[in-house]
């Protein structure tokens, strides 16, 4: 006499859960039951296949075309009980045990779901499969497996798959065959008993109404779906995963994905919108069940949290149009805002928050949004990276014209300064924390948007003796040292020295570009000269025009002096020029501009001394200037 599994005996296939896609207790191929066939990992599946959004929570009705007579029902992934069949070919498939939510089932039914490979993709297949009321000893246990799902067929097409079942004991085909082309043995010599099968379904496109028949699966040649182009042929072998029943349900992942799919269900019982965002985000599910399981269970706090955080990733996909980016990028921003929501990792981040993000990439060309999506999905638990994000946001909306890149956010990003001594490492963070004028603004100016570099700035004596001095150590890793011996050196003239360093690194970066082909010469990054013309020629290619390099010149001084100005205001404006035109001593321009002898020069030679040296400069070459930057001590 048949016995039934109700609704309500422990919910059974109300789901049954090892779909936890992160439930992955990292179990290697290892022979299970006594056994003929080989037990996967989740994560071992994945890798293998590439498949990274399997469908944990599914649904079939009969208004989908692809499921065959009048399905109505939701299922549940176990992702805990992997069955994998080898063909001798190589073919392989998958086979999950999947539990129907709303369907009661006879106690010798269950579902498989099988994932093949159909050409070049991995393709999701699910059978309704019957044990044998009594079968005697000898006697396999299956009784009938019936394709009810194909997600590359149509119902119509449907009808037409032919299964068989295979009793028949025989090599799992990672054995490989005998002296005779046939499958080994299973004597436990050419082929190990574990590694047996001994019973699979063979399923084959026949071309009529689908009924069970004899057949050897083996003459198909092949795990994974074979299809003939001329479509004529399509047809694959996979191994039956039966329910462990009590195990199963006395399993406690499963008894936790009970109580949330129950949860998820009366929520969307009341919002409709949250029910239709489930339905089209399948991947929700498993994150959801994923944070509960890891957070101490379903709990009222909990189950706030998911609601909220449904509620409002909901309202933040809504009109998210994002047709310049690639679907890969969209998810990672969906995926990120989502995990934000849930996690509440950041401070002060609200919704209104992520929205502004969210108009912000909507917004912005595809240069600028997309290395801050990538960003935010990659360090989706950093406040340094939200704090970074919202940097560009906020400097981007500030100065719209400028910046055609986020390179200047990244070169300033990539600033080391945990070398600097106490004084150095207040003006540089001071530089950086500016409203308008940090280091990436003054980068975005020169138009820096090539390569990104590394650049460590260190409080030591410079190779050269010179009060600041940037070194070439490798392509595009520079180090910047502001030297310890110019003890009297004013905070202005260090943080000139920090600007004008970062723009000779900088200069450096094109030298790499230019060279990248071809091993540098070590001795053009300490010929200033050689690394302006670059600058220049970024701009103005191949060019020796006067003009071209006072203008070149002018937007590098400009640069500097208007983050001098915003590091300290209230100066004369002629201050901040001769201090950036002071880094630009070695440059040839300097010379044409200011001549030896001429009162420009030496303003521009004395004011750049006494910063460096905290006294007066110049009294033999007038006019002597007087620092007005603040001592370090």
């Amino acid at each position: 006499m048949k016995t039934r599994l109700k609704k309500n005996s422990i919910l059974f296939i109300i789901l049954i859960t090892a779909l936890f896609s992160s439930c992955e207790k990292d179990l290697y191929e290892q022979p299970i039951r006594n056994s003929q066939e080989l037990k996967v990992s989740f994560n071992q599946f994945k890798k293998e296949t590439g498949v990274n959004d399997l469908k944990i929570l599914r649904h079939l009705s009969s208004n989908n075309e692809m499921s065959r007579g009048d399905v109505e029902n939701e299922f549940l992934t176990d992702t805990t009980g992997i069955i994998k069949y080898t063909s001798i070919d190589n073919k392989v498939t998958y086979s999950f045990k999947i539990y129907p939510i709303t369907e009661i089932l006879e106690s010798k039914e269950y579902y498989n779901l099988v994932y093949e490979k159909y050409e070049a993709e991995w393709n999701e297949v699910i059978f309704k499969n019957t044990q044998k009321e009594n079968p005697a000893i000898e006697e396999p246990k299956l009784e009938q497996s019936k394709m009810i799902y194909n997600e590359r067929f149509s119902e119509y097409n449907l009808a037409g798959f032919c299964e068989a079942i295979n009793y028949t004991v025989h090599c799992n085909g990672s054995c490989g065959l005998n002296a005779l082309g046939q499958p080994n043995p299973c004597d436990g010599l050419g082929c190990s008993t574990g590694e047996c099968i001994q019973t699979t379904v063979s399923y084959i496109y026949c071309g009529g109404i689908g009924d069970n028949i004899e057949a050897d699966p083996l003459s198909l040649s092949t795990g994974g779906a074979t299809y003939n182009g001329g479509g004529t042929i399509y047809s694959g072998i996979y191994i039956p995963n039966p329910y462990d029943g009590e195990a199963d349900l006395n399993n406690p992942e499963f008894v936790l994905a009970v109580q949330v799919a129950a949860f998820t269900r009366t929520l969307s019982s009341s919002n409709p919108a949250i029910k239709t965002l489930l339905e089209n985000n399948f991947w929700l599910f498993p994150n959801v069940l994923e944070y509960i399981r890891n957070n101490g269970g379903l709990t009222q706090t909990n189950s706030a949290t998911v609601t909220s955080c449904l509620i409002n990733y909901n309202s933040f996909q809504q009109n998210l149009y994002l047709n310049n980016y690639s679907d890969i990028l969209i998810n990672q921003f969906k995926y990120w805002a989502f995990y934000s929501f849930l996690h509440n990792n950041y401070q002060n981040l609200n919704y209104q928050k992520i929205l502004q993000i969210k108009n912000f990439i909507i917004d912005a060309n595809t240069v600028v949004g997309e290395p801050c999506i990538n960003h935010l999905y990659v360090n989706k638990d950093s406040q340094d990276a939200l704090d970074f994000v919202n940097e560009i946001i906020n400097q981007i909306i500030l100065n719209p014209n400028l910046f055609t890149s986020i390179k200047p956010f990244l070169i300033e990003k990539q600033i080391g300064d945990s070398q600097l001594n106490p004084c150095a490492k207040g003006v540089f963070q001071q530089i950086k924390n500016t409203t308008n004028n940090d280091f990436a603004e003054v980068l975005a100016k020169l138009g820096a948007d090539s390569s990104v570099y590394n650049t460590t700035m260190i409080s030591a004596v410079a190779p050269s003796g010179m009060p600041a001095q940037t070194v070439w150590n490798s392509p595009f890793n520079y180090t910047i040292y502001i030297s310890t011996n110019y003890e009297d050196k004013t905070k202005l003239f260090i943080a000139a020295s920090m600007l004008h360093e970062l723009v000779h690194a900088y200069f450096m970066s094109l030298f790499d570009d230019y060279n990248n082909a071809n091993p540098p010469n070590p001795n053009a990054y300490n010929d200033f000269a050689i690394l302006f013309q670059l600058y220049v020629d970024k701009t103005y290619p191949n060019s020796n025009s006067t003009a071209h390099h006072e203008q070149m010149a002018i937007d590098y001084v400009n640069a500097i002096a208007s983050a001098l100005q915003e590091y300290q205001p209230g100066l004369p404006q002629q201050i901040y020029q001769d201090l950036a035109w002071g880094g630009l001593q070695e440059a040839p321009i300097f010379n044409t501009l200011f001549p030896e002898g001429s009162i420009e020069r030496n303003r521009v030679i004395n004011r750049y001394k006494c910063e460096s040296q905290g006294n007066t400069y110049g009294y033999d070459f007038p006019p002597a200037q007087t620092p007005i930057g603040q001592p370090c001590n």
